[in-house]
């Protein structure tokens, strides 16, 4: 009887739970390595590290990307063949932002982004030739944010949009224009409120 009890428990449980440990391990494994791939397929570094759900359209051959990049879960990030896409060193895009490059986005090093901000350097124009506003192109500008900047959450940085170096933006402004180094600014339309 005990006999049978060992060899029930041994043939079941143990090999259950090492198959159960098996199979998680290496769907993580595969999933990390998929990560670590798209990653590398899309912007062209191993530096990069995406959280789930991150989506990643478009393909562009004009990239410079840093070292420790993350992008949390649920980002978009949206490239074209036109896209000249620059990352410095130490960027945090937190969950929900896009990130949308037909033209030209340079990132400085050591920026946060808070959850939910939109980076796009371009934009529908509603005064071209057509009546039917979807029918006219974009809108371009480049966008440039220096080193050393904090942007809150839910903003909104607008094509043509330059922030100086050691910048901190409200949550929920519209950025636009020039943003003087070392400034604290917020608001729609945004204001400087102090200095860093």
């Amino acid at each position: 009887m005990l006999h049978k009890a060992l060899t029930y428990f041994v043939n079941h449980s143990f090999f259950d739970f090492i198959r159960k440990l098996v199979f998680t391990i290496s769907q993580w494994l595969t999933f990390s390595f998929y990560r670590k791939f798209r990653g590398l397929f899309h912007l062209k570094s191993y530096n990069v590290k995406l959280g789930q759900h991150v989506k990643i359209s478009g393909f562009a051959t004009n990239l410079l990307i840093g070292k420790d990049i993350q992008f949390y879960d649920a980002c978009k990030i949206e490239l074209s063949h036109t896209s000249n896409l620059q990352i410095g060193n130490r960027v945090l895009f937190s969950y929900g932002v896009v990130l949308c490059c037909r033209n030209k986005i340079t990132i400085g090093s050591n920026v946060q982004i808070g959850e939910y901000t939109s980076i796009r350097d371009a934009t529908h124009n509603y005064k071209g030739e057509h009546n039917i506003i979807m029918n006219n192109d974009d809108l371009v500008g480049e966008v440039e944010i220096g080193n050393n900047v904090w942007i809150g959450r839910n903003c909104l940085i607008a094509p043509g949009a330059k922030i100086g170096n050691g910048v901190v933006i409200g949550a929920n402004s519209i950025v636009k224009g020039v943003l003087e180094d070392n400034g604290v600014y917020a608001g729609n339309p945004i204001k400087k409120i102090r200095n860093t």
